[in-house]
Formats: structure tokens, sequence, C-alpha cells
């Protein structure tokens, strides 16, 4: 269960940081 909520939260940092980079971009 742990694992699964680690795993998650890895999943939704890494969405974050694509988010934040390609608005990076676009703003750019």
């Amino acid at each position: 269960m742990l694992n699964l909520k680690r795993c998650m939260w890895l999943i939704l940092l890494c969405s974050l940081v694509k988010l934040v980079f390609s608005l990076s971009i676009v703003l750019g």
C-alpha cells in the first residue's frame, strides 16, 4: 500500500514537472 502511494506521488511529480517545463517553453 505504501509502495502504491509512493508510485502515485512519483507520477504526480513527474506530470507536474512536465507541465512546468511545457509552460516555460510556451511563455518563453
